[in-house]
């Protein structure tokens, strides 16, 4: 019903439902926004637990930046995200 509500409005669902955005820059960059915890780290993967689902990050030599309560940002050679 919400999300019904949000779709007919045009409001941004991620913050209106809490969805996360994930802001990828060519191969080397991701911030990930609005996650719940990070469930596994290491420099080929990250799993992140999520509202709805779970997103897992690989890649090489990946490095984190930077991480808050609301966002992180990841650094290195992303090769792949997958929802899970």
């Amino acid at each position: 019903m919400k999300e019904t509500i949000v779709n007919s409005l045009n409001l941004p669902k991620d913050v209106m439902l809490g969805a996360s955005t994930i802001h990828l820059t060519g191969h080397y960059t991701v911030v990930v926004e609005n996650f719940d915890c990070i469930l596994d780290y290491d420099s080929e993967s990250i799993l992140i637990k999520t509202k709805d689902s779970k997103i897992k990050i690989c890649g090489k030599s990946m490095e984190m930046d930077y991480l808050s309560d609301y966002d992180f940002k990841v650094s290195g050679r992303i090769s792949q995200i997958t929802f899970i």
